[in-house]
């Protein structure tokens, strides 16, 4: 199976499910709900949500049920890059960056 996942798609998992520190991302409120519901569905809605959002079904799934779960979609997550309108970083930014990615967020 092809994966759907986004770097986007896990960070904003490893942040509702986890709280991954370095590649969590706050998604908006239908995201952050969407999680949610995916996370308590039954399997045949599970299949429904999937149908729809497939990346998501796929990042919970994975978080839910995979030992290396978490370390998986931090891998994904990592691939973010500097975004000052996002707000995000990953590890490869440097110092600079990072001061000017977190005061761009405070503007």
């Amino acid at each position: 199976m092809t994966s759907e996942i986004t770097p986007e798609i896990a960070a904003h998992v490893l942040y509702e499910c986890y709280d991954s520190p370095k590649t969590a991302m706050k998604a908006g409120t239908f995201i952050r709900s969407l999680i949610a519901v995916i996370g308590k569905a039954d399997t045949v809605n599970k299949l429904k949500l999937g149908l729809g959002f497939p990346g998501y079904v796929q990042a919970v799934d994975i978080i839910q049920n995979q030992a290396d779960g978490v370390l998986y979609l931090e891998s994904i997550a990592a691939q973010i890059m500097v975004d000052p309108e996002r707000g995000t970083y990953d590890g490869s930014a440097t110092e600079a960056e990072k001061t000017q990615c977190e005061a761009e967020k405070t503007q």
